[in-house]
């Protein structure tokens, strides 16, 4: 799978499956509004870093060209809750970022 592939593929299912997503960076003005995809971890998922009440958000990097890629301590709000970034993983596939997946607390 090339990397437009799987942007692509993600980007439909963000769609179909995700919701509103604004994110708003700490210490710049910026902020953009994305679709992902927020669940929560499973019991068996904790641990290494990952804390009870912590929530995994999927993000494309579709939208986020003129935001730039997320960072530890910017806020995201969406469905009424806001929450801190903790941890940005990106997913690369042949040198690309297709997509992010953000710990966030709060």
């Amino acid at each position: 799978m090339s990397p437009a592939q799987a942007i692509a593929a993600l980007d439909r299912q963000l769609r179909r499956h995700g919701q509103d997503v604004t994110l708003h960076a700490n210490g710049r003005e910026a902020s953009v509004t994305v679709r992902g995809r927020p669940s929560g971890y499973r019991p068996d998922e904790l641990g290494q870093g990952v804390l009870q009440g912590m929530t995994k958000i999927v993000l494309s990097p579709t939208g986020l060209e003129a935001y730039g890629r997320p960072r530890k301590l910017d806020t995201m709000q969406y469905g009424g809750w806001s929450q801190t970034v903790e941890v940005v993983d990106p997913i690369w596939i042949d040198g690309e970022v297709v997509r992010f997946e953000i710990w966030a607390t709060g």
